[in-house]
């Protein structure tokens, strides 16, 4: 018989999670609950290309934060294309579904309130409404 190696998503939305994936779910709940103070959860989560690998960024904060910064108080980072390793910071999954169905498990049992993508940083000046400054290097994509 052949070993599970990753979850099985199917079309029909039926999941069948492994184990190790429910068991590693439990534990990042509990590492993030206890480093989120608030109960007013926020979350990032956008794709990035890095070193020939798709990663998946999942940052948190929570009401005690000031605002959207580039420190959080939770963060996950899944690198697509390796075999699991279960690690509780930086981990490998085998694909992009993979690490979408871990990220919306962490997100559902943390009720936390998600922002897909890293529009506040769009550095193309033709995707941004607004005028740049002299000196501007970013602003915010938006239709």
């Amino acid at each position: 018989m052949k070993t599970q190696t990753q979850c099985l998503l199917h079309a029909n939305g039926c999941t069948n999670t492994l184990n190790d994936v429910y068991d590693w779910a439990q534990k990042v709940v509990s590492e993030a609950r206890n480093e989120l103070a608030g109960s007013n959860i926020k979350a990032w989560l956008w794709a990035y290309r890095e070193q020939n690998h798709e990663m998946l960024s999942l940052d948190f904060e929570d009401e005690n934060d000031a605002s959207y910064s580039l420190t959080f108080s939770y963060s996950l980072t899944f690198v697509t294309g390796h075999p699991h390793n279960y690690d509780l910071d930086t981990l490998n999954v085998p694909d992009m579904s993979e690490a979408l169905h871990m990220v919306g498990i962490v997100i559902e049992a943390l009720g936390a309130t998600v922002e897909v993508g890293r529009r506040r940083n769009e550095v193309n000046p033709y995707c941004t409404p607004e005028q740049w400054a002299d000196g501007q290097t970013s602003g915010r994509l938006a239709l």
